[in-house]
């Protein structure tokens, strides 16, 4: 018995074919797509985030300066000289000033580079629509 023959001289299996092979082209060529993006982006964020450790790990000792100086101050109020307060506060401001400059510096270039998969979100609304468009044509 013969295949039917449809007006593109295609059977019904060589079509179903075809659409799987296009389908797995579709889908690897996003996957890579995605793969590509994510690689991209790990490497900007794998730079910040040791300058963003950087920042906290300041910012934490800065804390720890300022409690310090706290202590230091309400010992010299009880009795005693303000030396221990003063040297507390030249150290928190120290760390301060360094821990917010790290940490500023970290923040801009995660929100410069963003973490999201921009081209293939772009890449697949922009698919989506054309199938939107392919099945109201159909």
């Amino acid at each position: 018995m013969a295949e039917p023959i449809y007006t593109n001289n295609k059977s019904l299996q060589g079509v179903l074919h075809e659409i799987k092979d296009e389908l797995r082209d579709f889908i690897s060529t996003r996957v890579e797509l995605l793969r590509a993006e994510l690689v991209d982006k790990w490497s900007a964020i794998k730079a910040a985030v040791p300058i963003l450790a950087a920042g906290i790990a300041l910012l934490a000792a800065a804390l720890f300066a300022f409690t310090f100086g706290l202590v230091a101050l309400f010992a010299v109020l009880v009795g005693g000289e303000y030396r221990w307060a003063i040297g507390a506060g030249i150290v928190f401001g120290i760390y301060a000033v360094i821990g917010a400059a790290l940490a500023w510096m970290g923040s801009k270039q995660l929100s410069a580079e963003g973490v999201v998969p921009d081209r293939t979100l772009r890449v697949l609304k922009q698919d989506q629509q054309w199938i939107q468009t392919e099945a109201k044509a159909s």
